[in-house]
């Protein structure tokens, strides 16, 4: 739940739109889906925003609206990992900043 939940988070930087990106070098794709299915509870492979809400405590009305570039009232996989990937290349572009 760990990267959904940072996906999640993610948002809350105020990143405009998630297009699609490449994966980090790093990212582990068995590790996020097995979050994702924790989080994801009805099991209908999207989270709705109340079960965005109960994963993270972060999760505001206007995050998950960041995140659900599609407006469909769902966070789809996609657009998770489009906002963790976009939040992590931000997160590499400070430290290599420093």
């Amino acid at each position: 739940m760990r990267i959904a939940i940072a996906a999640l988070f993610a948002a809350s930087l105020a990143i405009p739109a998630f297009a699609q990106t490449e994966p980090p070098a790093d990212f582990d794709e068995a590790a996020w889906q097995a979050e994702w299915d924790v989080g994801d509870t009805d099991g209908d492979g999207k989270l709705s925003r109340d079960e965005a809400k109960a994963g993270n405590a972060n999760v505001t009305d206007e995050v998950f609206d960041q995140i659900d570039t599609d407006d469909d009232g769902f966070i789809s996989p996609e657009e998770d990992k489009a906002a963790l990937f976009k939040h992590l290349q931000a997160r590499e572009a400070t430290r290599t900043e420093d």
